[in-house]
């Protein structure tokens, strides 16, 4: 045996022989191959978002709803149990001030108002450290 591995050739031959038992093996033990991805995969148009804008208070709170789409739909802005508005109207702009210490203004958009929904908040400083502009988009939640 001590002649087998010290001659390089006898060597060389048990780490192939090795290697070929190995792939051998994973060869043998390959799990089955997944099942193939659903066919007929279609586009369907969105049918519902909902954004969150987090701590609104003293702050300028706006929402656009997209124009345009086969139904109108809605997007219903609320903060705590109040509802500040719906809106019914494709491509509509609605901004206001949101007071302080207001709960997070909530936008749920149906239907064609869905798919192009956007909030955001803007807050102005007028002075200290902090002055200046600062705008945040609503997120999803």
């Amino acid at each position: 045996m001590k002649s087998l591995i010290e001659n390089r050739f006898s060597l060389l031959a048990l780490v192939l022989v090795a290697l070929l038992a190995l792939y051998g093996v994973a060869a043998a033990t390959t799990p089955a191959p997944k099942a193939e991805p659903a066919k007929g995969l279609r586009r369907v148009p969105v049918a519902s978002v909902t954004v969150v804008c987090p701590d609104p208070g003293d702050t300028d709170a706006a929402v656009v709803t997209p124009p345009g789409g086969q139904d109108t739909g809605t997007a219903t802005l609320v903060t705590g149990d109040t509802t500040v508005t719906t809106l019914r109207t494709p491509g509509t702009l609605w901004h206001e001030k949101i007071p302080a210490k207001s709960a997070p203004l909530v936008v749920a958009a149906r239907a064609s108002m869905a798919a192009g929904l956007e909030a955001s908040q803007t807050r102005r400083e007028t002075s200290g450290r902090h002055r200046g502009l600062a705008g945040v988009r609503c997120a999803e939640p």
